[in-house]
């Protein structure tokens, strides 16, 4: 499977290894004989468990973490220093005074945890030579060659946290000045006095953000997804959603003789507040969107078959188990939605034609489409980046310019 970073002399260890250094640490923190602090820097973690365990303290500095299981692990006063955690699971994980300076943190997942006073900084490893010239150091024992630069993801000046997960944390007094939280989910995060000199929120996620006590004057918000709406709202509609979709459904009982087609061109909808929807179970077949925000908004064993849905925001919407063969998703925005167990595959029309599924240039990064059906879907330019593809059936889907890097496939 290719990886988001360079892994070259590292050392990588296992999960008994990791395991034992875990033991070792606790009895370390409470001063017993043979005890000894975890030490895990420019290690390879790659995809190792450590769920629930008492590293407080641990140094963990130059290392790679690409999609390492830490939910409600407690980490208080760790080093982080310029390491890759890309993709790595923190949820619910106490992280209070961490230096993740230089850190990548691309695509993690940080949902409900404690980042306060945590040091999320630039930072980089260099070293000084003798005439005083600053040198940033190379991957670790290398010396020449292709080797003799710096490991992408872990050498950063400024910290890369673009589409990271922070929904709910706790954040307040953090330190981000210069970080890059372009994409990323900060709703009901709290930011509260934090140091953002600098930062960029390109498209950022702020719905229930608090951001009390601090100076946005030199923060990107270009684009970010706030309280107030962006399109139109179905508060402001005439009647409410049920009757939408009542009549919705009338059209394609009556073939277009009685009702209307639901057309939610340009609208924003979100998952929760005024305006909001809750679309599991309903019969959508041949609905209508363009250029509108479905937000997180549930669409669990819907039936959208033949739906036309180009360039639609759909960030974390959740498709699980829904019936999306032949929907049109052309140029979409799907970063992190939910797609288990999703009908993908194509749709049977009168005559024995075939309607394939439309996902062209569609935005997949860190989708989820375990066992979802992608036969003959046409991925050509979409981005499939950390995706997980596990237990997807990709017989004749068209791949062709697809962006594949770090998806994690198998059974």
């Amino acid at each position: 499977m290719p990886l988001l970073y360079d892994k070259k002399n590292l050392d990588s260890l296992s999960q008994h290894e990791l395991d034992e250094i875990v033991r070792r640490h606790a009895m370390f923190v409470n001063a017993r004989l043979g005890g000894a602090r975890a030490m895990l820097s420019y290690k390879n973690l790659s995809h190792l468990i450590l769920r629930g365990c008492a590293l407080t303290g641990a140094d963990f500095s130059g290392s790679l973490m690409f999609d390492c299981d830490l939910r409600g692990a407690n980490l208080d006063g760790s080093t982080f220093f310029t390491t890759s955690m890309q993709k790595a699971d923190f949820s619910n994980a106490s992280l209070v005074r961490c230096d993740m300076r230089g850190g990548c943190l691309k695509g993690a997942d940080f949902s409900g945890a404690d980042l306060t006073a945590a040091d999320l900084r630039e930072g980089s490893i260099a070293t000084k030579d003798r005439r005083g010239n600053i040198n940033l150091v190379l991957q670790p024992g290398a010396t020449s060659g292709a080797a003799a630069r710096p490991v992408s993801g872990f050498f950063t000046e400024y910290v890369d946290a673009t589409e990271a997960v922070f929904a709910g944390a706790a954040m307040q007094r953090i330190m981000l000045r210069g970080a890059n939280l372009t994409h990323a989910i900060l709703e009901d995060a709290d930011l509260s006095l934090a140091q953002m000199q600098g930062v960029k929120l390109h498209g950022a996620v702020l719905r229930g953000t608090v951001l009390d006590g601090v100076d946005l004057a030199e923060v990107d918000l270009t684009g970010a997804l706030r309280e107030d709406y962006q399109g139109l709202s179905l508060e402001d509609e005439a009647v409410p959603v049920d009757m939408l979709v009542q009549d919705h459904n009338r059209w394609l009982d009556t073939e277009g003789r009685d009702g209307a087609r639901l057309d939610l061109t340009r609208h924003d909808i979100r998952a929760r507040g005024p305006g909001s929807a809750d679309f599991s179970g309903r019969n959508l077949v041949m609905m209508r969107a363009m250029h509108a925000l479905f937000y997180q908004v549930p669409f669990a064993g819907a039936q959208l078959q033949a739906a036309e849905l180009r360039h639609n925001d759909f960030r974390r919407a959740r498709f699980t188990q829904a019936d999306l063969r032949g929907v049109d998703f052309s140029g979409s925005n799907l970063m992190r939605a939910g797609l288990q167990l999703a009908l993908l595959g194509p749709l049977k029309l009168p005559g024995g034609r075939l309607l394939a599924t439309n996902l062209r240039g569609c935005n997949l990064r860190y989708a989820d489409l375990g066992g979802a059906d992608l036969r003959g879907a046409d991925l050509s330019g979409a981005d499939l980046t950390a995706a997980d593809l596990r237990g997807a059936d990709m017989e004749g889907a068209n791949l062709t310019g697809a962006v594949t890097e770090g998806a994690l496939t198998g059974l």
